[in-house]
């Protein structure tokens, strides 16, 4: 121990034990060690933060918080001369913003600064981070000079801040119930609000004691079985028919399309559709997911140099949704509220190809650039930071597993 003047009572967990973890506390403290050291008190009951940042002394350094990317990131950064506050810019140094910091230390040793600064909890502008307990678990972004000066990073990495209440009973080491299926490790990254619904939802595909079905059940040559069930020889046989529309290449009018790629289910993969009441009309069964990402946060291939673009403008957009259960998905530009995209299914009524009874469909969403195809729409620049909102629906009379519900896109790059 750092301090062994310093005393720490250990309950070591029993079913005796009915405390809960982090209940009533009012100081809650969380450090971290990346590119930057970082340590911060909140105490609620004052509502203040203190905290510290440690980098090198010959070099700037800075923490953004809640983020997991420059763009719009509230960030503390100091030098030799001066500790502020920064609202970055889309891999641009961004705006200073006006003080509400107060430094109360700026300390150097073995090449090591160490700068200590207090502020109230509640930003003082929707640019200001403002820092809350009701989530424990706060993302960041570090970053290093090259230099003294303020400019472009020599490194920037970043983390997950994780709080710990310092006045009441603390989980200590908790990381949630672990486990394999059949010999696989099982691991789930069910992202929290606002990002993200399942984990809030409490989703069986986010947890393994609550698992009952799905892809972690369903690797190649598994076969899932009653236990009283002999495994059945494989008879099955299919046939598939595709057929490919093409145009010949013109260099004037053909481009590249990159894949942009993003999950409503929040990178768990699948998730689970819950079975609604038994007394609720089959019309009135709906169960539904939301998620938020920035665009420039979607997976994108081939990986592009953000910096050289200012974004993308889509050509193309589907979801993923299992039919017949599927009633709609949708995609949002969150800072206009400008729907982007809904998709429904469509279900056969005749007898006529893509139209035979009890055939579905759910069409994509295209556009045009600079209208070379009638009848469809311009698309609209959505920037690196354009924040995407996405809502999936299903109906749920009965339950089921391995639901999915990613939007499968492809754009264009706008330098």
């Amino acid at each position: 121990m750092e301090n062994p003047d310093k005393s720490v009572t250990v309950y070591f967990n029993s079913k005796q034990n009915s405390a809960q973890c982090g209940q009533g506390a009012t100081k809650f403290h969380g450090t971290a060690k990346d590119l930057v050291q970082l340590d911060i008190m909140i105490d609620v009951s004052g509502e203040s933060v203190s905290i510290s940042l440690s980098g090198p002394a010959d070099k700037w350094f800075g923490v953004g918080f809640g983020s997991t990317s420059m763009p719009g990131t509230y960030a503390i950064v100091a030098n030799d001369s001066a500790v502020w506050e920064q609202k970055l810019g889309d891999h641009a140094p961004g705006n200073t913003l006006a003080p509400m910091i107060k430094v109360t230390a700026n300390t150097v040793q073995n090449n090591l600064r160490t700068v200590v600064v207090s502020r109230p909890m509640k930003g003082v502008s929707e640019d200001h981070y403002t820092f809350s307990v009701d989530c424990l678990s706060v993302n960041f972004i570090d970053a290093v000079g090259s230099s003294l000066v303020w400019a472009h990073h020599a490194q920037a990495k970043g983390g997950t801040l994780n709080f710990v209440g310092t006045d009441s009973h603390t989980c200590i080491c908790y990381g949630g119930i672990q486990g394999t299926i059949d010999g696989n490790k099982f691991g789930k990254n069910c992202v929290k609000p606002p990002n993200g619904d399942l984990y809030s939802q409490g989703n069986p595909t986010c947890f393994i004691e609550k698992y009952e079905g799905g892809l972690s059940c369903c690797r190649h040559k598994f076969i899932l079985l009653d236990a009283d069930q002999v495994q059945p020889e494989p008879v099955d046989e299919y046939h598939m028919k595709f057929r490919f529309y093409f145009q010949e290449y013109d260099a004037k009018k053909h481009q590249n399309l990159i894949r942009i790629y993003g999950q409503t289910e929040q990178w768990a993969g699948e998730y689970d559709v819950p079975k609604c009441d038994d007394h609720t009309p089959p019309s009135e069964c709906v169960h539904a997911i939301t998620a938020r990402w920035k665009a420039g946060q979607s997976m994108i291939n081939p990986k592009v140099d953000q910096s050289k673009y200012r974004g993308v403008k889509l050509i193309y957009a589907g979801g993923h949704c299992h039919a017949p259960a599927c009633i709609s998905l949708e995609l949002y530009n969150e800072d206009t509220g400008k729907l982007i995209c809904r998709q429904e299914p469509i279900v056969g009524t005749g007898t006529e190809i893509f139209n035979e009874e009890g055939y579905i469909a759910i069409p994509p969403c295209l556009w045009s650039e600079n209208g070379q195809n009638q009848g469809l729409l311009e698309p609209d620049l959505l920037t690196w930071d354009t924040n995407l909102f996405a809502i999936k629906r299903n109906n749920n009379t009965y339950k089921h597993y391995g639901e999915m519900a990613s939007w499968q896109m492809r754009g264009i790059l706008v330098e």
